[in-house]
């Protein structure tokens, strides 16, 4: 049963016979008599694009062919006995690349498919031929229950031992690769599902985007095909895949477009953060996880229809405490935070991928309305200047080409969340690989906006350094406003280190609450995706870019900068109409950031140390360095609290009313195990 089902399934993946037609009929024409492909290096042992995968590209198209009845290559002998040498060929070459991903996961799991589909769908190769082939797999391939293969990697490992499992009729072979595939739905603190439900992969690094991506490809694959089998996914595993691709994996989509931040490496691919490929899946997770299926329906309709999923009244803020990133969502934007501790590993370079991402985990910011803002721009990227960063505008960007990634540095990041609004704050103290900028960056998340706010930003570098409000693709016009005074900035236009009082782009507004230094550009750039993978093409990009930003200066000590981003504005006069006194800016310096709403009566503080804030009617004291977010309700405060530093075992809080009454609290962080830096909640009258 499992086998058919694996064989069904690649043949409906055939969109187009026509065109698979055309392709086999040209295989077939350049293929020799001993069954290789002359445009294929067979000793080539690349890293990445590995030559021989060619020949095994082209062999399982030949098998497609073969076995599908609407095709006017279907059961030709000519065509078997070209993919008979071709297998042959393959058998005696022996291929092999300096990347084990290509040995253990690419070449078995194309080739396993391959003999697959041509053993259900018409006339077998010799048992000796096939015999030899799945022994190389065997030998090659690698085993799912290596430790040194976590999360995708052992996924991908799985799958082709279930191929070759189904093909010997080999049951304990298929017991591993079942067991194994579906291991890595368990919290872990090493590579897979954090605690708080983000991703690792790569040591302790933000993967919800790639590999994640892969791993819940790989689950949902082989949890099709043994549905309704003594090897179905159910029970708990289920339900951890279940919440991590509702509440993780799909809050980082906006359209059909991925967080670019939370992509590693996988941002310097073409497409990449196009997630057009998950159709499949969720068309067959809404079968497996039945519970949810209306969920998987709405976010496949919003795929059809290009627009968002989120319903009207929903709205979610979560703060991932391991995995260092933020994500808010509802129906009129999304706004994705990612940063870097010394727990974190930062976004990787490797196999000559993502050159210039090293600043892709000091802040940066996806702010979406509706998904496409980012869209294939990487190539004309100005890489010093990635939304939400504040970074030294250098010659040369940072590398880690011999280690990949490294620790962050910083001792003090976290976030609090109540589920609908949050906070995050990131301690810069980047003084490796050359860069040498400390700042206090956080977000204030407020439902129609947030409000970001920088302190103590230093350098001693001597490079311009600068915080970038955003880098986007042109849209239209961009509008500010200085002095009352309203501009268009039409393409090709800029403005230089102006004090203005807002800009609008593509429906998302930035208020400036004090006099900054301000740029912008709305330009024509050119690149090629090479310069930041060298896998990629070398062919010009033409892109029309929005890029604007705030000047720190070449030697600033001790700066700040303040803006409050609101998306989902459609106008100018709706710019002129919001109303920017709701929203006051308490506190923005070295021991403390705080924003309070008096519009819906929430009042948020990043103390960086122990401290004293006044707020309205109440002092408000602490011990030590913690996050805090206080709603009111009547004479009852609210409090939700986190320990960014993951280090606190009790936290004290002391509140003095303006009638002289006192109040001590304590959060005691001592029992958080896993969950060091999570939110806790409490309330109090006064």
């Amino acid at each position: 049963m499992i086998i058919k089902k694996i064989a069904s399934d690649n043949l409906l993946s055939v969109n187009d016979v026509e065109a698979l037609d055309r392709n086999v009929a040209y295989y077939l024409s350049e293929i020799a008599d001993d069954g290789h492909f002359p445009d294929v290096d067979y000793g080539d042992k690349s890293r990445t694009n590995w030559k021989p995968m060619l020949h095994l590209d082209k062999l399982y198209q030949m098998v497609l062919a073969y076995v599908i009845p609407d095709g006017s290559h279907f059961q030709q002998q000519q065509l078997y006995e070209k993919i008979v040498r071709g297998l042959e060929y393959w058998n005696k070459a022996y291929c092999k690349s300096a990347n084990w991903w290509y040995n253990q996961v690419g070449a078995p799991r194309l080739l396993g498919k391959t003999l697959v589909v041509l053993r259900t769908g018409g006339k077998s190769i010799s048992d000796n031929l096939e015999n030899s082939l799945l022994q190389q797999m065997k030998t090659v391939g690698g085993n799912p229950s290596d430790p040194n293969r976590t999360g995708a990697n052992k996924a991908d490992i799985a799958l082709h031992w279930l191929y070759r499992g189904c093909l010997q009729q080999d049951k304990e072979t298929v017991d591993v690769a079942v067991r194994e595939a579906f291991a890595p739905l368990s919290y872990t603190t090493l590579e897979g599902i954090q605690y708080d439900n983000s991703y690792f992969q790569h040591n302790q690094q933000l993967y919800i985007g790639g590999y994640a991506s892969v791993l819940i490809s790989r689950i949902v694959e082989i949890a099709w095909y043994t549905v309704n089998s003594d090897y179905e996914l159910s029970g708990e595993r289920l339900n951890l895949l279940s919440k991590f691709v509702r509440d993780t994996f799909l809050k980082c989509i906006r359209g059909k477009f991925m967080c670019y931040n939370v992509m590693g490496r996988g941002i310097s691919r073409k497409d990449a953060i196009n997630q057009k490929g998950i159709v499949d899946w969720l068309n067959k997770l809404k079968l497996i996880d039945k519970e949810y299926a209306t969920e998987y329906e709405n976010v496949l309709s919003a795929f059809s229809s290009g627009s968002n999923k989120t319903e009207k009244k929903y709205s979610s803020f979560t703060h991932y405490y391991v995995g260092d990133f933020s994500i808010f969502q509802n129906v009129d934007y999304s706004f994705g935070v990612r940063t870097v501790s010394e727990r974190t590993y930062r976004s990787e370079e490797g196999n000559g991928e993502n050159l210039k991402g090293y600043f892709l985990s000091d802040g940066s910011t996806v702010i979406s309305v509706t998904g496409n803002e980012y869209e294939n721009i990487f190539p004309v990227w100005d890489w010093c200047k990635i939304p939400g960063t504040t970074c030294p505008q250098m010659d040369t960007i940072p590398r880690m080409e011999k280690t990949w990634t490294h620790l962050g540095e910083s001792d003090f990041v976290g976030g609090v969340s109540d589920g609908d609004m949050g906070v995050v704050a990131y301690k810069m103290n980047n003084d490796q690989d050359g860069v040498d900028v400390s700042a206090k960056k956080a977000w204030f998340f407020l439902g129609k906006e947030v409000v970001c706010l920088g302190s103590d930003i230093s350098t001693s570098a001597g490079y311009p350094l600068t915080t970038t409000l955003n880098q986007c693709l042109l849209s239209g016009n961009v509008y500010c406003s200085e002095k009352g005074q309203v501009k268009t900035i039409e393409k090709g236009g800029s403005i230089s280190s102006a004090s203005l009082d807002w800009i609008l782009h593509n429906k998302v507004g930035y208020f400036f609450p004090q006099a900054q230094s301000v740029s912008l550009k709305a330009e024509h750039k050119i690149g090629n995706w090479h310069e930041i993978n060298e896998t990629q093409s070398k062919a010009t990009v033409h892109k029309d870019v929005f890029c604007a930003w705030l000047d720190h200066g070449k030697l600033p000590y001790k700066a700040t900068y303040s803006y409050i981003v609101v998306p989902n504005v459609s106008s100018v006069t709706n710019m002129q109409k919001y109303k920017s006194s709701d929203v006051e800016i308490i506190e923005n310096s070295a021991y403390a950031q705080a924003v309070k709403h008096k519009g819906i009566g929430v009042t948020q503080i990043v103390f960086y140390q122990s401290g004293q804030l006044s707020i309205g009617d109440i002092d408000l004291s602490v011990d030590k360095g913690c996050i805090i977010m206080i709603k009111e309700n009547g004479k009852q405060l609210l409090f939700d609290i986190s320990d960014p530093s993951h280090k606190l075992d009790v936290l004290n809080i002391q509140i003095r009313s303006s009638k002289k009454n006192k109040r001590t609290l304590q959060v005691d962080f001592s029992d958080d195990g896993y969950h060091k830096g999570r939110t806790h909640s409490l309330q109090c009258n006064y």
